[in-house]
This record gives C-alpha cells, structure tokens and sequence, in this order.
C-alpha cells in the first residue's frame, strides 16, 4: 500500500511528459524505496501537513480527498519506518 500511494501520487501531480522514478537500494543499514518526480512538488513549510489524514494543499487541483500519504504513512508506522520527503535540487519535483 505505501508504494502504490507514493506511486500513485508522484504520477497523478507530475504533469504529462514529466518522469518519476522508483528506486530501491539499501544504504548505511537500511533497506531504502524511493520515488522521485519532477510535478510541482510541496512547499516546506506544508511538508509535515501532507503526512495528515485529509490534508489538501490550497494550490491543489487534482480529485482526491488527502488520504493516500496518510495512508503510506501509517503502512510505514506499522512496520517501524519513517518517510521522508525532500525537494528536488532543480527547484520542481519531490524525493518520497
């Protein structure tokens, strides 16, 4: 479930023509999934916001009702991981 809602995400706010790309490595002892995207990505200052249950940017146009981040967060939870999310270093896009 968390890799579909982090796919689904990156694919639905990338715009057509744009890339997201799943990676999987391990790294300093951990096992790492990434999916990186170059849609609009998320401000800083709502970052932690995304991770709650019904939040919805105000720049947001896509049909949904803020669930699936929520919902990968809590997979994540269950199996006592974490996610991060970061801003892409060319300005536009997000590293999940």
């Amino acid at each position: 479930m968390l890799l579909r809602n982090a796919v689904d995400n990156a694919i639905r706010y990338t715009p057509e023509g744009g890339e997201v790309t799943v990676r999987v490595g391990h790294e300093d002892g951990y096992d790492i999934l990434e999916v990186i995207d170059n849609g609009p990505g998320i401000p800083d200052a709502e970052l932690d916001c995304v991770l709650e249950a019904f939040c919805r940017l105000p720049s947001n146009t896509q049909v949904g009702n803020g669930l699936g981040l929520a919902i990968a967060r809590n997979n994540a939870d269950q199996f006592e991981d974490f996610i991060t999310f970061s801003s892409r270093p060319c300005g536009t896009g997000l590293n999940f």
